[in-house]
């Protein structure tokens, strides 16, 4: 019920806030996105303010979600042991690699869904902020599509 409240009702709120911060000479320089209000990148679109989204797990974890996210890998089922998904950048993995919500016997799929939602729309996002680092993780890294890794200076 809650996640279908924020669904409704948040936009519209989320979209009133934004203006009165504006309005009140406190514009909002950036939005930052999680996975349970993925509508706030939208929000934040409509009224040209840019958006991050925060990804707290791994660059492998958010490559097997978003490959699956946007139909570009189907897992082998669940009792298929054998079977090996491969992605770009990752070493072949089983179905036991994969994160329990991405299976058919999840039985969170309201959560899942959210998570998923937000890839929906993650091609608005100027940056993802992921919890890793380059040398961690750089040949998955280099394989996520328009993902370029940026260095400081």
């Amino acid at each position: 019920d809650l996640m279908r409240h924020l669904a409704k009702d948040g936009p519209p709120a989320f979209a009133k806030l934004l203006a009165r911060q504006a309005a009140d000479g406190r514009p909002v320089a950036c939005v930052v996105v999680n996975p349970f209000m993925p509508w706030a990148a939208d929000v934040a679109a409509d009224a040209g303010i840019p958006s991050a989204v925060l990804w707290v797990q791994s660059c492998a974890v958010f490559s097997l979600y978003y490959h699956h996210a946007r139909g570009l890998v189907e897992f082998p089922p669940e009792d298929d042991t054998d079977a090996r998904v491969v992605l770009p950048g990752l070493p072949p993995l089983s179905v036991a690699d994969v994160p329990s919500f991405l299976l058919p016997s999840n039985p969170y799929k309201m959560i899942a869904d959210a998570i998923l939602g937000q890839f929906r729309n993650v091609d608005k996002a100027a940056w993802v902020f992921v919890n890793s680092f380059t040398e961690l993780e750089r040949d998955v890294l280099a394989a996520l599509p328009g993902v370029t890794p940026r260095r400081r200076s």
